[in-house]
């Protein structure tokens, strides 16, 4: 899913605009920090969302899925950040198939810029 327009990261634009979605089972939605694209490699080169969080995203568990997107990011970045990172990964859950609202289950990763060196990403779920 991409947005119909770009638009400056909330907060800074004076009107942003709704978009309404309709989520399905299986759907999940990345909410990220701008550290995530802010990435650069040694060559100078971004951390491309399209090719390196698509599979991860897929894997079936939550945690594992944002874990390997941490785990990417750090490779991208060869080891250490210039920026904190926050990822919260949601998934839409229905109580029952009658239920018109949902619940969502989430995993996060938090990656501060001082602890890539031993690892410390933060994951957890509700």
């Amino acid at each position: 899913m991409s947005p119909d327009a770009c638009a400056p990261p909330l907060g800074l634009h004076p009107r942003p605009a709704r978009q309404d979605i309709a989520l399905k089972p299986g759907d999940r939605l990345l909410f990220y920090t701008d550290g995530l694209v802010e990435t650069r490699d040694r060559a100078g080169r971004f951390f491309d969302l399209d090719d390196h969080v698509a599979a991860a995203l897929a894997l079936p568990d939550r945690d594992a899925a944002v874990k390997r997107v941490a785990r990417r990011l750090l490779e991208h970045a060869g080891g250490g950040l210039a920026d904190d990172v926050l990822l919260v990964l949601c998934e839409p859950v229905w109580p029952n198939r009658q239920s018109k609202a949902g619940i969502f289950k989430t995993a996060m990763a938090l990656q501060a810029t001082g602890d890539q060196e031993n690892g410390n990403d933060h994951p957890t779920s509700q």
